[in-house]
């Protein structure tokens, strides 16, 4: 008995000394989700040195950049992204996916020129001088859920200028919904109570310095 409390009370003189480290299972906490919808856009000016001008994010001079939660703005003639009313090109930017599998058409009204890829697969190219109006028609074939790099670019020579990405996949239009919009393109991650338990399980360092009791039962 003796022996057992001189065991006892060396354990307590560890444990308090910091030579006994409990493991943190703070990582396993749910966080709060940071939210990367939408898209990312770069805007240049000026970019009157040819027209239309060449689609480059090192040619000119960067005049903004930020998030939007979809491309469908109407500038008017004012200021594009706090850039100036002309001469501005925007560099659109992330990911995008569809719910479901299908083919879906694309269309885009700009004043002036507007180019989109998926993937590195061109969809649209009306990358001319025009009013707010749409030109050519493009389709791209989804996979539910898949995530595809979005390359979107928009200039504005002078005048009035407008920015807007429509879809279709059952004969009606609508702009293009921030839903399927990302920043990142994370894939999606389903966990069950299994997987929360092995991740536990691997958390846990078991070595002669980081040894903790967990109460009744293990992990």
């Amino acid at each position: 008995m003796k022996r057992l409390r001189l065991f006892l009370a060396g354990l307590v003189v560890i444990l308090f000394s910091g030579a006994l480290t409990p493991v943190s299972f703070a990582s396993l906490v749910p966080q709060q989700a940071a939210d990367t919808s939408g898209l990312k856009f770069d805007a240049y000016s000026p970019i009157n040195a040819s027209n239309p001008p060449a689609r480059s994010t090192t040619a000119y001079t960067k005049c903004a950049s930020g998030t939007v939660s979809q491309i469908n703005h109407n500038f008017g003639g004012g200021s594009i992204f706090g850039c100036p009313s002309d001469f501005v090109m925007v560099h659109y930017y992330g990911f995008i996916k569809s719910p479901t599998t299908g083919t879906q058409s694309f269309l885009a009204y700009a004043d002036d020129g507007f180019y989109l890829s998926f993937d590195g697969t061109q969809v649209l190219n009306d990358w001319y001088l025009k009013g707010c109006e749409y030109g050519s028609v493009g389709s791209f074939p989804f996979q539910a859920n898949q995530w595809y790099e979005i390359d979107a670019w928009f200039y504005e020579w002078g005048g009035a200028a407008c920015s807007s990405l429509y879809s279709s996949s059952s004969g009606n239009w609508d702009a293009v919904p921030s839903t399927m919009f990302d920043q990142i393109g994370v894939p999606q991650v389903a966990f069950t109570d299994n997987t929360i338990t092995t991740l536990a399980r691997r958390n846990q360092q078991y070595t002669a310095s980081n040894v903790v009791a967990t109460g009744p039962g293990t992990i």
